[in-house]
């Protein structure tokens, strides 16, 4: 895969101390559930941004959007008192 069909999801940590997600390039929910999840059990106390505007994720469907929030729903916990946002165009 190359270009913008190449799918990638890069985690930094900025100088304010919040974890940046970066995702580019088409993906799925199950790419972004596996993140999600890693991320969520190593990182539970750390503020997080995922920013899609870089990606594609035009062939996630409602169906998929919802199987994921069921499937992450148990790890939501480990960050009830940690703010997460998410940006998208």
């Amino acid at each position: 895969m190359s270009g913008k069909n190449m799918k990638k999801i890069q985690t930094v940590k900025d100088k304010s101390g919040i974890l940046i997600n970066s995702v580019s390039g088409s993906i799925s929910s199950e790419d972004i559930a596996v993140h999600l999840i890693n991320a969520t059990l190593n990182l539970t106390t750390i503020p997080a941004l995922w920013d899609f505007t870089d990606a594609d994720i035009g062939k996630i469907t409602y169906e998929e959007l919802i199987g994921m929030a069921k499937k992450l729903k148990p790890y939501v916990e480990l960050r009830s008192e940690v703010r997460t946002a998410i940006v998208a165009m």
